[in-house]
């Protein structure tokens, strides 16, 4: 849907049409900042997915660069960037309770395909790829060390977890992953690379499908 588009058109779409009346039906007339704000949501309708789709691409791209050759220095820390968006906001996206109507048979195969990279990988696993993610989009992540914060009551707070998990665990579940590399990430980004390269290629295609249709 193109973004040069008026709350006109929206009420003309069978689709808004129907999420207006929806919406109406509850909350009463729409105020024009909501009619602006849905008209900026299908301005972007069609950006979304090819985001999420190239997002893929791209982690395909490095995969496949790590599997064949030495891959670029940079490539390292986007692969854990980009696994790390892929096990979540992209699975997010593609979650079963989203699936769009009519889309079905293509969004059901990313749906499956993501659950079968995410269960490559152990809890520990896991752990270690947001931790590889904080460490290359924060120039000090802190999230693993145990601090002290002043509240606005004027007490202190003691953070000793991340995610409800004791930061003692979540270090010797960190440990346990990268001890068998000497501490080297690279090799085990290697590794994981190869343990996903082919249900990837799969998602890829399935993804680039289904939002060639959406577009």
């Amino acid at each position: 849907m193109s973004s040069k588009i008026s709350f006109r058109d929206l009420e003309r779409d069978p689709f808004f049409a129907n999420c207006i009346k929806l919406i109406e039906a509850r909350h009463g007339p729409l105020t024009d900042d909501l009619k602006a704000c849905l008209v900026d949501m299908a301005g972007w309708a069609d950006i979304v997915p090819k985001q999420h789709v190239e997002w893929i691409l791209d982690l395909l791209r490095i995969v496949e660069s790590m599997n064949k050759a030495e891959p670029a220095p940079s490539d390292y820390g986007l692969f854990w960037i980009r696994l790390h968006g892929l096990l979540t906001e992209v699975a997010d996206y593609f979650a079963p309770g989203k699936l769009p109507i009519n889309q079905d048979r293509l969004w059901i195969a990313a749906c499956e395909r993501i659950a079968r990279i995410k269960s490559a990988f152990t809890e520990e696993e896991i752990l270690w790829i947001e931790h590889e993610r904080m460490c290359h989009c924060h120039p000090a992540p802190g999230y693993y060390r145990k601090s002290v914060r002043m509240k606005e009551n004027g007490k202190f707070a003691f953070k000793n977890d991340f995610k409800g998990r004791p930061l003692d665990k979540l270090n010797d579940a960190l440990k346990s992953v990268i001890a068998p590399h000497l501490g080297d990430s690279r090799p085990l980004a290697r590794e994981f690379a190869l343990r996903v390269a082919a249900d990837l290629k799969i998602l890829n295609s399935a993804a680039q499908a289904w939002a060639e249709q959406v577009s």
